[in-house]
């Protein structure tokens, strides 16, 4: 099935590069949608995991596809788009290579993204820092229980503590805080100890329960600025070139879209 859809990809390349930078819908895109689910149902996938799947299966088909198209477009636009690769492609030694499609997926500090807009992620005024427990229902059954086996919150004045359970065992904590930028670029990260007593006391006052979630932590501490693009970010369209995920429409992980987004694309 997958074959066929690609197939008919190679003998429509417009319609494969249309794809990669707009949501495709319509009767037929659901009915292959349906059909793919159906066949990864039936070989045990589960639900999540096979939305996930469908997604990048057919990514992998349109930029397959969109990649492998043919060179027939106008001279015009083929000068612009081999100014644009020849830009886009400098490498660290120096060298350069040509290319047909080029898709930018390189994040919030995208390297292609200024070839197509000048929107630049700002700070949204909150800062994370993450930690992890380890085997966490042997070693630390207290914090396991808090968390429990779904998505945990704890909200307050402007603090956070953001947490899940992961597949192995483990909990996956964010510390959060609204504040400058400056607040975790005060405080030495490279030490775990000196980290760990930085993050409690912002976290003064609160139960000992939650602030187990970071006395308990193990290893190193992960200091993250959230960053966002402006919404709605848009850009001109220009023929063999676009942006996916985070280079895209980065955001803020609060409203759990950015994957998915980068996913249908």
């Amino acid at each position: 099935m997958l074959t066929s859809c690609t197939t008919v990809l190679f003998a429509h390349p417009e319609l494969a590069r249309a794809a990669l930078v707009a949501r495709p819908s319509g009767e037929h895109y659901l009915r292959l949608v349906e059909a793919l689910l159906a066949l990864l149902d039936e070989g045990g996938v589960p639900p999540g995991q096979a939305a996930w799947g469908v997604d990048v299966l057919l990514q992998y088909a349109t930029a397959m596809a969109a990649e492998h198209a043919g060179q027939d477009r106008a001279a015009d636009t083929q000068d612009d788009w081999d100014a644009l690769t020849r830009a886009a492609h400098g490498l660290a030694d120096g060298s350069a290579f040509t290319t047909d499609l080029l898709i930018g997926a390189d994040g919030a500090s995208s390297r292609i993204r200024p070839l197509l807009s000048a929107a630049v992620p700002a700070y949204t005024g909150v800062s994370f820092v993450e930690v992890d427990l380890l085997d966490a229902d042997r070693r630390y059954p207290g914090s396991a229980a808090v968390i429990g086996g779904g998505f945990f919150f704890a909200l307050d004045g402007g603090k956070g503590l953001i947490a899940h359970r992961e597949t192995d065992g483990s909990l996956h904590v964010f510390v959060a805080r609204k504040a400058p930028q400056d607040w975790i670029t005060g405080i030495d990260f490279t030490d775990s100890d000196a980290a760990k007593a930085a993050v409690l006391a912002h976290l003064d006052g609160w139960d000992d329960s939650l602030r187990a979630l970071v006395a308990e932590a193990d290893g190193a501490f992960v200091s993250r600025h959230i960053l966002a693009l402006p919404t709605g970010h848009r850009w001109e369209r220009i023929p063999g070139v676009t942006l996916l995920g985070d280079a895209a429409h980065l955001m803020s992980p609060f409203a759990g879209e950015g994957a998915a987004h980068s996913q249908a694309g």
